[in-house]
């Protein structure tokens, strides 16, 4: 197997860039002219004040535009049939075998690597990110590694979507409490210079700047504890699919293979007849609920050879029960 990563690399990305960059250099432009074009405003310019907005926000603009250039320059993800080489997110290196992979997982635009060290590896502006998960996940698969207990695995996560729910509110409420603060010292100082305070103005803003510090703090740190939480989340609902794929009984039949896609979305099971080598399919998707939902019946065909171009796509995994109806 061999399979290329593809970056999204629109000439639409470029004119954005240089559009960026070309307002910050306006801006720096305009910032030098207006102080050429009036002594006074030379002369009057506070370098800790608002007359420098134009210069800093120019600088990064152009800052902005030069690191999303380099960002994904010279990117590549190769896939082998042995192992996997890339290059992104400002020059950063993978080199692995399948066999290092503990988890991939795939969102817009974007793929995530975790190996069984601990390390994870994001690729950002990925137009295949799908196929490249699903060609993965191909790869990695060990039958030996599925959970059968199917609700056992329900329950789990279903306690797991709980205690997420919480971290959620708790974020909402750290975020509320930045802006209730924020506004309450607003309020409280009347929105007066830091010049103009009193003497119990000054020891509130410090308190108020204090509490502001700490909650920000407390969200950055917050927000990573979710955002484990949330990835934690999404595979045990992966594995809770491929459970459901591969633990839930078949239709009645010859069954001749079972065989799920890459991303656990749905099971494809073939069929044949006694003493001939014509063969059918069954296409059953999973639903919101977790549960099977045949969808497609195919046409016959002459053998199994006929079905490679599907079943090359998929995993084979070991045959389901046969159900009783």
């Amino acid at each position: 197997m061999h399979m290329e990563g593809e970056f999204l690399r629109k000439p639409s990305a470029a004119i954005a860039r240089a559009i960026v960059a070309l307002c910050g250099v306006i801006m720096i432009i305009l910032f030098f002219f207006l102080r050429r074009l009036d002594p006074e405003i030379r002369e009057n310019m506070d370098p800790f004040g608002n007359d420098y907005v134009l210069l800093i926000f120019g600088a990064l603009a152009i800052l902005i535009s030069v690191l999303a250039y380099y960002f994904n320059r010279h990117a590549y993800l190769h896939l082998s049939e042995e192992h996997i080489s890339a290059r992104h997110n400002w020059n950063k290196r993978l080199f692995c075998k399948y066999s290092d992979i503990a988890f991939v997982e795939f969102g817009p635009m974007t793929l995530t690597l975790t190996l069984k060290n601990g390390k994870t590896h994001n690729f950002f502006y990925f137009e295949n990110a799908e196929a490249i998960c699903r060609a993965i996940r191909k790869r990695i698969y060990c039958p030996a590694q599925d959970e059968s207990d199917v609700t056992k695995m329900r329950n789990g996560l279903a306690m797991e979507q709980k205690k997420h729910k919480k971290k959620l509110w708790v974020l909402i409420d750290i975020f509320a409490l930045i802006v209730l603060n924020l506004l309450f010292c607003v309020l409280w100082t009347g929105a007066k210079e830091i010049s103009a305070f009193s003497l119990v103005e000054r020891g509130f803003f410090i308190l108020f700047a204090v509490i502001e510090a700490a909650a920000v703090l407390i969200l950055f740190v917050w927000t990573g504890v979710t955002g484990k939480s949330t990835r934690q989340l999404e595979r045990q609902k992966d594995a809770l699919r491929r459970a459901v794929l591969i633990a839930t009984p078949v239709l009645p039949g010859n069954l001749m293979g079972c065989y799920i896609d890459g991303n656990n979305q749905f099971r494809v099971t073939i069929y044949g007849f006694p003493n001939s080598d014509e063969v059918y399919y069954y296409q059953e998707n999973l639903n919101t609920e977790y549960q099977l939902k045949s969808v497609y019946q195919s046409e016959i065909f002459e053998n199994e050879e006929e079905l490679l171009p599907l079943t090359d796509l998929l995993i084979r995994v070991p045959e389901p029960p046969m159900s009783e109806e």
